[in-house]
């Protein structure tokens, strides 16, 4: 295709774009099309699509099954316009094409195509009409296709609860851009810290909470202590019931997301000995900090009977039994214990099977590895999560294949309720690099803080513009002009503040691109 049009800006930046000329423009005639041969696969993405498109321009356009298009169709395909682009564009990759004859949307998978949607869903945003009334899109081709498989957010909801309607609008909002993979950090303890960051005695209740956020007849004493033990639903409990965790599974399928939960173990476990005072170990520093002992024979059988409990809940094939922040003298434990330990358990959950029938993942956060240990013996099998290590120092000293890079500018811990995220969002984008072993990488949101008042408001002021930040890392990299030069990101995410949240949101404030 020969034309003028320049690259849309949409978030993130397009891999491949052919400009064509003059613009392409939905109208009431237009129809959502699907091939028949494709239509058990994409039905749920078109009925997606066509409510998104109905957010964003004010039409309800029909979604059809036929082998037929006509003149302002948009078409959705699992057919790829030859084999380079099948190769090129994988799993989550897709190519997109508007012009006088319609739109089509090509992919290999269902999740391509999803994502072909926002990209055409982006383009109507930015066209200069009115919200809710956009029409046009430029003519063009494009191919695109994802940097890294794994681009991640991870939240903390163990130190504070968030609301399942606040979760679902986090994964439309992570959708919009393209990320996949959201991680529930789902058990710990909270402490105070006053100004001057001075922990406050964990012994007053005021400042102590600690909570597993699933909730189950089966282990009562697991219930988040902040929440109302008395009450009916899981937001009065300040958890999530299997019911409140199915409908956050569909909805994230539905955005083409994983939703990856962390149960974690030995440390950050203080739910637990609230269940098993038992398991603990003996001096007070293991005590409020939450720490189980490894050593004792009964810690890996009643884990496993945890883990049992909420697994057949999980639809994802990756599983985090994190492992962080586990060994110290204070403690009286070391790195051999925990290897075992956290070894034996990732056999066991590696032996499930998510609902697809897939063999489990599982992840550990690197701190946990030490080569030395047993752990070493199934590092093939693992993904590290590396939050304050160097990433070559695991990918080439220890050999670990896959790696997600979550530290550094990825690390999120708001402080009040008007933390920005503006800046963090430039520094990530202009300072992240990853080594070729590195799958992905992970913002981590962390709510070390949510004694003080810490709500929802305050944690997406915080993470708000990191998200398309990371999502142009994640997937196209740093823009680079003719001349070799970085393209600043504020030239890069000129329309941030008009693609704000994207369709569907309800609980999310504040405009993207703003302090």
């Amino acid at each position: 295709m020969t034309g003028n049009n320049t690259m849309p800006t949409v978030i993130p930046t397009l891999r491949v774009w052919n400009g064509g000329s003059d613009l392409w423009s939905l109208s009431g005639n237009s129809r959502i099309v699907v091939h028949p041969r494709s239509a058990e696969e994409l039905r749920p993405v078109a009925y997606r699509f066509a409510e998104d498109l109905a957010a964003v321009t004010g039409l309800t356009v029909p979604v059809v099954e036929s082998g037929r298009t006509r003149p302002g169709d948009i078409t959705l395909s699992l057919q790829s316009c030859n084999d380079t682009v099948y190769k090129e564009i994988g799993n989550e990759g897709n190519t997109f094409y508007a012009g006088p004859d319609g739109v089509v949307l090509r992919a290999n998978t269902a999740v391509g195509v999803l994502h072909a949607t926002r990209t055409l869903l982006q383009m109507l945003s930015v066209d200069g009409q009115p919200a809710g009334m956009h029409r046009f899109v430029s003519n063009g081709y494009a191919v695109d296709y994802p940097r890294l498989p794994v681009r991640s957010v991870m939240l903390d909801v163990g130190r504070l609860y968030m609301s399942k309607e606040f979760i679902e609008d986090y994964l439309r909002f992570m959708s919009w851009y393209k990320l996949n993979t959201l991680e529930l950090h789902l058990n710990d303890q909270g402490f105070g810290w006053n100004a001057t960051h001075t922990g406050i005695n964990p012994a007053n209740p005021q400042y102590y909470n600690r909570a597993l956020r699933l909730l189950s007849s089966n282990f009562p004493k697991l219930r988040p202590t902040d929440g109302n033990p008395d009450g009916v639903t899981g937001a009065e409990q300040k958890g999530y019931t299997h019911a409140d965790w199915e409908e956050m599974e569909r909805v994230a399928e539905s955005y083409g997301i994983e939703i990856k939960p962390e149960i974690d173990v030995p440390s950050h476990s203080g739910a637990f000995l609230n269940d098993r005072p038992d398991l603990t170990l003996p001096n007070v520093s293991a005590q409020w900090g939450g720490t189980l002992n490894m050593t004792n024979p009964a810690t890996i059988g009643y884990v496993e009977s945890v883990f049992d409990e909420f697994m057949p809940w999980f639809h994802s094939r990756n599983i985090s039994i994190g492992g962080d922040e586990a060994t110290s003298s204070d403690i009286g434990t070391n790195d051999q214990v925990r290897g075992a330990f956290l070894t034996q358990l990732a056999h066991y959950v590696g032996a499930t099977r998510n609902r697809q029938g897939q063999r489990r993942t599982v992840t550990i956060w690197n701190d946990a590895y030490d080569k030395s240990t047993n752990l070493s013996l199934i590092k093939n099998n693992l993904i590290v999560q590396n939050w304050d290590g160097d990433d070559d120092s695991y990918i080439v000293g220890d050999g670990i294949r896959k790696l997600i890079n979550s530290s550094g500018d990825w690390y999120v811990v708001p402080k009040n309720n008007t933390t920005s995220s503006l800046g963090e969002a430039e520094s990530l984008y202009a300072t992240w690099q990853a080594s070729n072993a590195v799958i992905g990488g992970q913002i981590c949101e962390w709510n070390d803080n949510a004694i003080l008042g810490l709500n929802e408001g305050g944690i997406n002021s915080a993470l708000k513009d990191m998200i398309p930040a990371s999502a142009q890392i994640f997937w196209s990299g740093r823009q680079i002009d003719a001349s070799g030069n970085t393209v600043p990101y504020a030239s890069v995410a000129t329309k941030v503040s008009v693609l704000n949240y994207g369709p569907g949101t309800r609980t999310l404030s504040g405009t993207l691109g703003t302090p």
